[in-house]
């Protein structure tokens, strides 16, 4: 990724409460969750757009263009879907917590890292919600 010259932003998505989830309805309901919200994210994808497992709960989202309000645009309308969603086990809700930011040059940790804290902003100013980096 980092060979190319092209500009891209990289997003970071982490499922809320997905401990809680495991534990309340099991592990097979777990992968369910992690696998629906996957699927809705590539509904939304473009020809411009990639989604990457990331650890555990964790979603890379990389979208190839200069274009970081679109990106911000896709992972807010992804959020949107899965916090609508109706899910069948009762009482299951799902959220998800993102951050997004630009490829500005940086190595590839040093871009992971800056989307990793934007995502723990998310996490800590409430959770459901797409944190976008504003430099």
């Amino acid at each position: 990724l980092l060979t190319r010259k092209a500009p891209f932003s990289l997003g970071i998505i982490d499922i809320d409460n997905f401990k809680k989830i495991n534990d309340g309805y099991g592990h097979l309901v777990g992968d369910t969750v992690l696998k629906v919200i996957a699927d809705m994210g590539m509904g939304l994808l473009d020809d411009y757009a990639k989604l990457y497992r990331y650890g555990g709960e964790e979603i890379a989202f990389i979208y190839f263009s200069d274009n970081q309000v679109k990106a911000m645009e896709i992972m807010e309308c992804w959020r949107k879907q899965v916090e609508s969603k109706t899910w069948r086990e009762q009482g299951l809700t799902v959220t998800f917590s993102g951050g997004v930011c630009p490829w500005r040059g940086e190595g590839y940790e040093a871009l992971i890292e800056k989307a990793d804290r934007l995502l723990y902003k998310a996490k800590s100013s409430g959770k459901n919600k797409v944190v976008i980096a504003t430099s």
